[in-house]
């Protein structure tokens, strides 16, 4: 059976696309909590001096804890934003080799 080096490269190609709009779909996730995360530790600053509008969570500590659970959500959206770089980076190397062995010809497998 004839193997189409074309057909390879440009499914790798499009494999490559999309992990690469994963990454960045993931990185700008990671970017928005991470801003949340900033801003709810500055709002626990805010907070520290005013112990009269302390309520339940609505505390310094209980605003610094919101931040660490939304750093871990940020971290955890950037690893995967690393990881699928890594695998489109793979498939784009991938989709290089299969045209240059192709270069549009069909051989048998």
């Amino acid at each position: 059976m004839p193997t189409d080096f074309a057909h390879e490269a440009r499914s790798h190609r499009s494999t490559a696309a999309g992990y690469t709009r994963r990454a960045r779909r993931d990185a700008e996730q990671a970017a928005s909590w991470y801003e949340l995360a900033a801003d709810m530790l500055a709002s626990a600053a805010w907070l520290t001096g005013r112990p009269q509008l302390w309520r339940g969570r609505h505390t310094p500590a209980g605003l610094e804890d919101i931040a660490r659970s939304y750093t871990q959500l940020a971290d955890t959206y950037l690893r995967s934003s690393f990881n699928s770089t890594g695998h489109a980076a793979f498939y784009r190397e991938l989709a290089a080799e299969y045209a240059s062995w192709g270069a549009g010809r069909q051989v048998a497998s």
